[in-house]
């Protein structure tokens, strides 16, 4: 089994990566790009699986993060927008 940090890395660096992606795009051409869209999305599941494996011990040490399932709405959010043909998912 992986140690704790290594999945808190996994947030941070998907975390980071979501910045990057979305640097200096406004929406429009976010919402235009299927590259940054699907890049977007795929680091959301990072992050929901890497906090879903957290134990509850570190989740509760930072109740200010509103752990519950907030990754699933967070991907499927993200998916609504996935859709460049104006086609809703969300």
């Amino acid at each position: 089994m992986r140690h704790e940090s290594l999945y808190l890395n996994d947030i941070v660096e998907a975390a980071d990566a979501i910045a990057r992606f979305i640097a200096g795009i406004d929406d429009e051409a976010f919402q235009s790009s299927d590259l940054v869209r699907s890049a977007v999305v795929h680091k959301l599941s990072v992050i929901g699986e890497a906090a879903a494996r957290l134990s509850d011990d570190i989740k509760g040490q930072n109740p200010q993060i509103p752990w519950g399932r907030w990754w699933v709405s967070a991907t499927f959010s993200s998916m609504h927008i996935s859709g460049s043909n104006g086609t809703s998912y969300g």
